[in-house]
């Protein structure tokens, strides 16, 4: 599983190929850039997830064969928070893998995968904090209930979607990544949809199984 980190942003700047005069350099002069609220968050765990809830920083990482969450006031500091289990896998569900954390409708809730081999399903977990009192975890049952693993959640003018990496069938051919229509963070509806398969080149360089993996919703902040 590849790690997922908030990485830094790095701005170059270009200058011209001939020097103005001060008045025009003045003038041609950008305005200076915003500060960037992104770092590196030193989190040392598989597939991490960080979010922004006003000025804190809420991170969720598998960690000692369930979930926990960290809180801080900036990215850079999220690793030396301390880490809070909020899950625990008492029904022995297996290997814990990629949780995803996102807040709708007022509460946090947690995607994450867990199994043991061709049983990895996705569930959720809820709690109107961050970082206590979650809810027992709830199996989010998806199309054709196949393999599934790296969920995620987002709405997109008001409708909710639910992206993952799973398989078509009942064996590991290929891990395509996956769509389909949520009616609330815990439920999906209608079909599944394909929306990647390795199928390009560069996407095939090491196979058996070829991987598509770790969807992440990127939204435009304009």
């Amino acid at each position: 599983m590849n790690s997922r980190r908030l990485a830094a942003l790095t701005v170059l700047a270009l200058t011209g190929a001939f020097a103005p005069g001060p008045a025009a350099a003045r003038a041609a002069a950008p305005p200076p850039a915003p500060p960037s609220t992104l770092a590196q968050t030193g989190i040392r765990a598989a597939d991490p997830s960080v979010i922004r809830i006003g000025t804190r920083y809420v991170s969720v990482q598998s960690l000692n064969g369930g979930i926990a969450v960290r809180q801080a006031s900036s990215p850079d500091t999220l690793a030396a928070a301390p880490a809070r289990q909020v899950w625990s896998d008492t029904r022995n569900l297996g290997e814990v893998w990629a949780p995803e954390i996102t807040f709708d409708g007022g509460r946090y809730h947690i995607h994450f995968s867990a199994g043991r081999g061709s049983a990895h399903r996705m569930y959720v977990i809820s709690s109107p904090t961050a970082d206590s009192g979650y809810t027992a975890e709830t199996r989010l049952v998806l199309p054709d209930d196949k393999w599934a693993i790296d969920g995620s959640m987002f709405t997109y003018n008001g409708q909710r979607w639910f992206v993952w990496s799973g398989w078509a069938g009942d064996t590991n051919v290929e891990q395509n990544l996956y769509i389909a229509r949520m009616t609330s963070p815990s439920a999906t509806t209608g079909g599944r949809y394909v929306i990647s398969q390795p199928r390009e080149s560069w996407e095939r360089v090491v196979g058996n199984p070829f991987i598509n993996e770790g969807p992440e919703p990127i939204r435009d902040p304009r």
